[in-house]
């Protein structure tokens, strides 16, 4: 959760663009064969929701589903954006402190399917008027069950009344809520790498 306040006189207009890159295996194997392990990631987009499905390499090995979303409390405006291509995002020559899609003001391609090296990206608009404040919210997660049930289960999480009540909780109420026997869904703030 990310919460700006606009202490000036003007209204303020915010684009935030969050990234989530994908750690497909332990991190040695991650470091090594970043490139192979992303064969097995397909990325996906419904209901505003990223997911990357990694499918098993054998038949003892189990598939994961990672997801990422994201919603502003406050005055959003504009279109959801997303990419799940960390080389389209980033650009040719460029690192992740200097992205093309940021630097340059480019939207996002919302790239989906079986792409070389998977993150989540996405991009969200904020407007907050003098002496307001905004809050942008990351709902990240990792789970060995199908999508259709976690866009089942994200979909009652996003509804409006549903953001405000479990968001105004601290994080580990937040993430005894969202738990049950069967699912492992986290709601916790924006971070840097997910592995699965």
């Amino acid at each position: 959760r990310i919460s700006i306040i606009n202490h000036g006189d003007s209204i303020l207009d915010f684009e935030i663009t969050s990234f989530t890159e994908l750690v497909v295996g332990d991190q040695n194997a991650d470091v090594s064969h970043r490139a192979f392990y992303g064969l097995f990631i397909n990325t996906m987009e419904e209901d505003e929701v990223l997911f990357a499905e990694r499918k098993p390499r054998s038949s003892n090995e189990e598939g994961f589903t990672a997801f990422e979303t994201s919603f502003v409390l406050g005055n959003g405006f504009g279109d959801f954006q997303f990419e799940t291509d960390r080389a389209k995002f980033i650009g040719r020559g460029r690192n992740l402190l200097n992205p093309n899609s940021v630097i340059l003001a480019k939207p996002l391609f919302g790239t989906t399917g079986s792409v070389l090296d998977p993150a989540f990206i996405e991009r969200r608009n904020l407007r907050i008027n003098p002496g307001s404040s905004g809050v942008i919210c990351f709902i990240t997660g990792i789970e060995a069950i199908s999508i259709t049930f976690l866009v089942n289960a994200l979909s009652k999480l996003l509804m409006p009344l549903s953001q405000r009540i479990i968001f105004s909780f601290p994080p580990a109420i937040i993430y005894s809520a969202l738990i049950s026997s069967s699912s492992k869904v986290l709601a916790m703030p924006l971070f840097k790498r997910t592995g699965f």
